[in-house]
């Protein structure tokens, strides 16, 4: 069975059910939390739960890590290791690679790169760069933007990012250009849009929270021309009003909840 961790929502699933559902689970699309796992390794003994990471870049599912009892011990679960003929590295900003649990940039290489973007050369040589570390020339890295580490057992684990882009129910949100869509409502100043996690039927998920400053309360907003441009899995968003006259300055970096 392959799921998004979101899938794994266990409600209305008795535990004999869960016992029998599938002999083997594999897991991706984001980050897989302990407790949308735990529930699964309880009840279903006999089954082997894979948990893989991979960017449409690289190959999907180019690391990958078999969840065992003791990783519940984690808030997020290992993305493991990488597939033969991929390699996975974790560097600083001077590419070089840092030490076990040290945080930085992961970068993918092997035979599964994707060639490039599609007419679009410059962010191609950002993104797909020389890969320094390979045995003959002409060889390139992914550069991901996620931040990662590797742990004392050899296994990687996933952190963040190193931007406000973040994934939900497996699509890629660029925080920035929802921001950008809503000041463009008149009565907006100013925008700051969220990724964060809410606890869903027990279990912790993630939603995208925008909340902006206005004159004057702004009404009907989900059917403004606007926010008609953002998709469906943003629209699906809480969005929350506040005054100039409270807050005069909003930033990314504040915990406004």
């Amino acid at each position: 069975m392959h799921a998004q961790p979101f899938e794994l929502s266990a409600a209305g699933i008795s535990s004999d059910n869960a016992a029998t559902l599938a002999r083997v689970f594999v897991i991706g699309g984001e980050e897989l939390l302990r407790d949308q796992i735990d529930f699964w390794i309880d009840r279903a003994p006999a089954s082997r739960f894979y948990n893989e990471y991979g960017p449409t870049e690289a190959v999907v599912g180019c690391c990958v890590h078999e969840v065992r009892k003791n990783d519940l011990s984690r808030t997020s679960i290992p993305i493991g290791q990488p597939i033969p003929n991929s390699q996975m590295y974790i560097l600083d900003d001077k590419f070089e690679q840092v030490l076990n649990d040290t945080t930085g940039e992961l970068y993918i290489g092997g035979e599964g790169l994707a060639r490039g973007y599609l007419n679009n050369p410059e962010l191609t040589a950002e993104r797909f760069v020389p890969n320094p570390f390979a045995g003959k020339a002409g060889e390139r890295l992914y550069r991901t933007g996620d931040v990662g580490q590797t742990l004392t057992d050899g296994n990687l684990h996933f952190i963040g990012r190193i931007d406000d882009r973040v994934k939900i129910r497996g699509f890629r949100i660029e925080l920035g250009e929802i921001e950008c869509v809503l000041r463009q409502w008149p009565e907006i100043q100013e925008a700051v849009v969220l990724a964060l996690k809410v606890t869903k039927l027990g279990m912790d998920t993630k939603s995208v929270i925008a909340r902006f400053e206005a004159e004057r309360q702004v009404l009907a907003m989900m059917d403004h021309p606007n926010i008609a441009k953002l998709a469906n899995f943003r629209r699906g968003s809480c969005f929350r009003l506040i005054t100039s006259e409270r807050r005069p300055r909003l930033q990314r970096n504040q915990y406004l909840f």
